[in-house]
């Protein structure tokens, strides 16, 4: 943050000699835009569509991990009342569905995770081109992020650490371009999601 103000007040400093012997009408003024990312993403609807798969593969997993689950109850009932060989037979039996099944839990959970990180990878790499391609056709000179929330934290150091994050303290909701780049990635991805129909 303070970067970000040093940055702007030197370029001003730099820039205002150049700029005092240009005439008025030699002088360019600065576009600048501010998108609030976190709604961007939350209201994407191709996001919204790949949540919804990943929550079925959720679902389905856990109904795999359930039978699983259940499965390894019952060996340890039958193993309660055996004794002597059969019971270290289904001890053994036992030992190895548990294997099984964290084995399965890990690695579904891990490709599940891997999916999810993949998601927003691909879900923010759009947003950040659609941004650039408005910037670019808009002929904006800056496109910040903003984060309308309070400054809010339960310790110094997170306080400190959402003090710096946070890019714009104020902007006009003139400048503000989140509304037009949501329109515009979801009617990109209604084109495509038809033509694949």
């Amino acid at each position: 943050m303070r970067a970000i103000i040093a940055v702007l007040a030197g370029l001003g400093i730099m820039l205002s000699p150049l700029c005092a012997h240009l005439p008025a009408a030699e002088v360019k003024t600065l576009k600048v835009g501010v998108v609030n990312l976190k709604r961007i993403f939350n209201d994407y609807k191709k996001k919204k569509d790949r949540e919804v798969e990943l929550q079925k593969e959720r679902n389905e997993l856990q109904s795999e991990l359930d039978k699983k689950e259940k499965e390894l109850k019952k060996l340890e009932k039958e193993m309660e009342i055996l004794e002597g060989e059969e019971k270290l037979k289904k001890k053994e039996e036992f030992d190895e569905k548990r294997k099984d099944y964290t084995a399965f839990y890990s690695y579904n959970n891990k490709e599940l995770q891997k999916k999810q990180v993949e998601l927003w990878n691909t879900m923010f790499n759009e947003i950040v081109e659609e941004v650039e391609d408005f910037g670019e056709k808009g002929e904006y000179d800056l496109i910040l992020k903003t984060d309308p929330d309070p400054i809010r934290g339960e310790s110094l150091e997170e306080i400190q650490l959402r003090v710096d994050i946070k890019k714009v303290l104020f902007h006009s909701p003139k400048v503000d371009l989140t509304e037009p780049i949501i329109k515009a990635l979801n009617d990109r991805y209604k084109k495509i999601k038809e033509s694949k129909e």
